[in-house]
């Protein structure tokens, strides 16, 4: 009897746990240690060539810039640190190593592999280290994501998916690429069919080691998942913008934006940058602390505000700065 009861009150425990919120934890960002950066114009890139739809990915020492439209038949472009030379990279097509358009981008944190995902073609192209090339066929179940947000985590992918079926509302789905099963997390805030629906959008994904994480439009907050989906720590960077109520039916309704403060994550060596409100934070994924807020200036001294994107490997940090010029940092030391 004394064991039967000693096992109900450790399965209650148990539960207890289970159901118990996730760690929240609030970083003042006015507080965090600003590190001085000098960056350099890359010149030999022309501005006709970037928009403000372009991305930038990077592995080893080269860049990657996906284009919105095919220049020449080419839509992504790789510039070497090295070799410090432009060159045409992945073809607009539908053949072998070939996209129609790039839709999103993201880097592996555990395989050091980029993906970029072409929606027309239904696949995700898959850029290794050593330069080739593979390419993965997504299930017809994933087709209604956002074409956004996506981000690997060795096996797993996670999509940001945008609508009703037989995800049971859930906005996450995580793609195990070796069995082909599909989990679905995190519920719908905004129900489908009304707005604004812009809420149940991710501003910014990334794959980590131990899963992902993510911010979602209008809010000021990472969010740190593991591979199944469980949410394991809330970081708050500053208060969220309210979601208005109540909720307008979207039949006839012009479509209401949001802001995306949290632009862009990269982890990189148990390190998370953050691209939020145009600068560029530095956060222990560990533990959640605020390390440094770069400030990252040109050959003039002047502070480059606000960086649109950037992209860090092997110790090298390219950014996308207002205008379109791309800026690099050769040897990134804090």
């Amino acid at each position: 009897m004394k064991c039967k009861i000693l096992y109900t009150i450790a399965l209650l425990l148990v539960i207890v746990a289970c159901e118990r919120d996730p760690e929240k934890v609030t970083v003042d960002v006015d507080s965090a240690k600003t590190t001085v950066l000098h960056a350099n114009i890359i010149e030999e890139l022309s501005m006709t060539r970037i928009s403000n739809f372009s991305m930038l990915q990077s592995i080893g020492k080269s860049l990657f810039i996906t284009l919105p439209r095919s220049q020449n038949d080419t839509l992504i472009y790789e510039w070497n640190a090295n070799e410090k030379f432009l060159k045409g990279s992945y073809r607009s097509g539908r053949g072998p190593g070939e996209v129609l358009q790039v839709f999103a981008s993201s880097r592996c944190p555990v395989e050091q592999q980029l993906y970029f995902f072409c929606r027309s073609n239904a696949k995700i192209l898959l850029h290794h280290s050593d330069g080739g090339f593979s390419e993965l066929t997504l299930p017809h179940s994933l087709y209604s994501f956002n074409g956004i947000s996506f981000a690997s985590s060795g096996e797993h992918i996670a999509f940001n998916i945008t609508s009703q079926g037989a995800n049971d509302n859930k906005l996450l789905a995580i793609y195990h690429t070796k069995t082909g099963a599909i989990s679905y997390s995190i519920n719908t805030r905004i129900p489908f069919g009304y707005e604004p629906s812009s809420r149940n959008l991710f501003s910014a994904l990334a794959g980590t080691p131990e899963g992902f994480v993510f911010a979602f439009l209008g809010d000021k907050e990472l969010i740190f998942l593991d591979h199944s989906g469980n949410i394991g720590k809330i970081l708050k960077l500053g208060d969220n913008d309210l979601i208005p109520e109540p909720y307008i039916p979207a039949v006839g309704q012009r479509r209401l934006g949001a802001q995306p403060y949290i632009a862009k994550i990269e982890y990189v060596n148990e390190l998370l940058y953050v691209l939020f409100n145009g600068e560029i934070y530095i956060v222990n994924a560990n533990n959640g602390r605020l390390t440094d807020k770069l400030d990252i200036v040109n050959n003039s001294s002047e502070s480059i505000k606000p960086i649109l994107d950037f992209t860090i490997s092997d110790g090298v940090l390219y950014l996308r700065a207002l205008g379109n010029e791309i800026y690099w940092i050769d040897s990134l030391t804090l």
